[in-house]
């Protein structure tokens, strides 16, 4: 009778420590299936965030660019402030001269 009751007791402990297996099995792989699916999301962002990366470069270059541009064109302006200003002072010289000749 004695090892009757040890025998049932062992053969519960047993069911309960299968059942915990299969509880910790379960939990394991949910753990699993979340860091997989962790791991795909970082994957997923670094993905995003290289072409994040990639587009600042493409319009730092843009920008880069439109600087250049801008500042040509700021050089040219000013040639042609210049060039307006030596027309300006070459046709008043001619007014002088002629408006003296028309005088004499």
């Amino acid at each position: 009778c004695f090892v009757k009751i040890k025998l049932e007791k062992a053969l519960i402990d047993c069911a309960d420590a299968n059942s915990r297996s299969k509880s910790l099995e379960c939990s394991l792989q949910i753990a699993q299936d979340e860091l997989k699916r962790f791991n795909e999301q970082n994957e997923q962002q670094k993905e995003d965030i290289q072409q994040l990366v990639q587009s600042v470069d493409e319009q730092r270059s843009l920008i880069s660019d439109i600087e250049i541009q801008l500042r040509d064109s700021q050089t040219r302006c000013t040639d042609i402030e210049i060039e307006k200003q030596r027309i300006q002072n070459d046709f008043d010289e001619y007014y002088q001269r002629t408006h003296h000749l028309e005088e004499l």
